[in-house]
């Protein structure tokens, strides 16, 4: 990573003129994010930023874009300062030592049991990890979140940073002299799991930021899913439409290996929020980011 220190002795800082922080960048938030088209299979990412950065993304017609590359999903980590709980929805203020932002994710009056359960550990000081789109509402920027989970291990707040880090660092000043990125001049890299996409920027994240070029934890392979989770996700990976496959489908695929619809949908919550399925054209399409 000292390949990386920055000319002026600022360590992971970024380039002067950025800000303070891990990799702020310059610029504010504007427009709308109302009307906004889901960007094409190939150009989903998830990428891992701070508040700071999200905050400093510009605008640029319908896509926010941070280190000149397009953020369609993004991960944060934060503390909860404040907690509105609604029927409709959940709205929390959260703060992550960089900046402060709000979140809102719409309830969904399908969602089991568990989800509901998980919600209430949503209070004050709880630390929550969330995945969702960014929004810009009166040129104030806000995450719709897809997936929002307590964090029980506050190693995953580090790892978080870190790989909000490498991430800033890769798109920045491209990859490190000498890995197997720099030698190979490939398209795709890992970063404990995570994969690239052809523009180099970050698409999944779900460990701390480790060497170039490892293969990703591909369905069913050498991962720490539980069973349920690896039918799941390999069920998801059969598809080559753009739009994914419905969980309706998955619960019925599902149904003949003794899979319930209440395990496939905690199966596919768990996993988009780890960033191995992301959302396409609605709430209920998903589809692998290793396909």
């Amino acid at each position: 990573m000292d390949q990386y220190a920055n000319n002026s002795g600022g360590g992971f800082q970024s380039s002067p003129g950025q800000g303070d922080g891990f990799g702020a960048s310059q610029g504010s938030a504007q427009g709308t994010g109302s009307g906004k088209k889901r960007p094409s299979r190939d150009k989903q990412t998830l990428t891992p930023v701070t508040l700071k950065q999200l905050a400093g993304a510009t605008q640029e017609d319908d896509a926010f874009m941070l280190d000149n590359k397009e953020l369609t999903q993004v991960s944060v980590v934060g503390c909860i300062t404040e907690a509105k709980k609604a029927s409709t929805n959940i709205t929390l203020q959260i703060e992550d030592g960089t900046e402060s932002m709000e979140i809102k994710q719409w309830i969904d009056e399908d969602d089991t049991e568990a989800t509901a359960q998980q919600r209430e550990a949503f209070t004050e000081g709880a630390f929550v990890k969330v995945v969702g789109q960014v929004r810009s509402f009166g040129g104030k920027s806000t995450i719709t979140a897809y997936n929002v989970k307590a964090v029980t291990d506050h190693n995953e707040i580090t790892t978080h940073f870190l790989d909000a880090v490498y991430v800033h660092l890769f798109n920045t000043r491209g990859p490190i002299k000498g890995s197997k990125i720099d030698a190979t001049n490939s398209d795709t890299g890992a970063v404990g799991g995570g994969t690239f996409d052809n523009s180099g920027a970050a698409a999944t994240f779900s460990g701390g930021a480790g060497g170039y070029g490892d293969t990703g934890a591909g369905a069913g392979g050498g991962s720490d899913f539980t069973s349920v989770q690896d039918k799941v996700l390999a069920e998801f990976s059969k598809s080559a439409d753009e739009s994914g496959m419905d969980i309706k489908d998955v619960i019925k695929a599902m149904e003949g290996q003794g899979v319930n619809g209440s395990q496939v949908r905690e199966a596919v919550e768990y996993l988009a929020g780890e960033g191995h399925l992301y959302s396409t054209i609605d709430e209920e399409h998903f589809k692998s980011t290793a396909c």
